[in-house]
């Protein structure tokens, strides 16, 4: 048993090294003699028995998979030692290597677009709809962060499987054979806008293929709610690929109006400083559809990571976070 004694030395003081980690255990025993190897014997077998049944549940969740694989390999250590205990020390090493695995699944990203006022890099903490989601995956131990992309990129990758989640997305019946949706994290009311230089265009929910000879702007991509896409066949469809350019591109007349998020296109309007006078928002919404975290069905896991994402949303919501973050940026809480 030789070799596994020095493997699991180097383990152990790998992970007890990060000063964090020391803290952490120091804290929880402080009896527990943690400097080098040079006291392990004096540490009591049971006791770290103990820590480690306590702590097994959590392992894969970020407070305490680092404390459990640490607990783990010291006790595998003092096992070692002992060599009656010497194939429960084996199946210890093999329950390290277990909960190493875990602590690397908490961990997880997002790739989107920029889509100001929701989320966008150059908002505060990336906009309220990514704070919400980090909120919400911190809640039950998962670290999560965003890359921005342009959305047909983004919906590509996840799609094939290339990147776990798309972030910020409106369900459509063809993005549910791919992708588990999560729980709404808020809704956004889809509006037409058009061009005030045109007489306003009268705007039916229920009867959206009235809108032939009418040239509209969507996002590349991006799909509106049921109602327009039962007809989007039958327009005059134009793709855009950002927003910049869609409101550029209305403003001048070149698409007679687009289709977004009334929100959305506020922004970039005051944005780029576009007279207000120069536009026309057309109600009603036409729908208010529901931001989701899309989870691609390619990775196995991601059906249970779903369910932990939906479980701490529910938590931000019951314990006030949710409706403070909302409220930070400028939003009310929907009822």
């Amino acid at each position: 048993m030789i070799c596994c004694i020095d493997y699991l030395s180097c383990f152990s003081l790998r992970c007890i090294a990060t000063p964090p980690l020391l803290q952490k255990v120091s804290l929880a025993k402080p009896e527990i003699n943690l400097i080098g190897l040079k006291g392990v014997t004096q540490i009591n077998p049971k006791v770290l028995w103990h820590d480690c049944v306590a702590h097994s549940e959590t392992i894969g969740q970020s407070e305490n998979s680092e404390l459990a694989i640490v607990i783990l390999c010291r006790f595998t250590l003092i096992l070692t030692m002992q060599s009656k205990l010497a194939p429960l020390a084996a199946l210890l090493l093999s329950l390290s290597f277990l909960s190493s695995v875990a602590l690397a699944n908490t961990q997880l990203s997002g790739v989107t677009l920029n889509w100001e006022p929701y989320y966008g890099k150059k908002l505060e903490n990336n906009g309220f709809i990514t704070e919400i989601a980090v909120a919400a995956f911190k809640a039950v131990g998962i670290d999560y962060s965003v890359r921005y992309m342009p959305w047909k990129r983004a919906l590509r990758l996840v799609t094939a499987g290339e990147e776990k989640i798309l972030h910020g997305a409106f369900y459509s019946e063809e993005r549910e054979q791919s992708m588990y949706f999560s729980d709404p994290l808020y809704f956004s009311e889809l509006v037409f806008v058009q061009n005030s230089d045109l007489s306003e265009i009268p705007i039916e929910p229920d009867a959206l293929d009235k809108l032939k000879g009418y040239s509209i702007g969507v996002l590349n991509g991006g799909v509106f709610g049921e109602r327009f896409e039962i007809h989007r066949n039958k327009l005059d469809v134009k793709l855009y690929n950002n927003y910049r350019q869609a409101v550029t591109m209305l403003s001048l007349g070149r698409y007679d109006m687009i289709l977004e998020s009334k929100d959305n296109i506020m922004y970039y309007i005051k944005l780029q400083k576009i007279p207000s006078d120069s536009v026309i928002f057309l109600m009603p919404p036409i729908e208010s559809e529901g931001i989701y975290l899309a989870f691609s069905k390619k990775y196995e896991d991601n059906k249970k990571q779903v369910d932990l994402f939906n479980k701490g949303l529910s938590i931000i919501k019951e314990n006030g976070q949710y409706e403070h973050i909302l409220v930070k940026h400028g939003f009310k809480l929907l009822k």
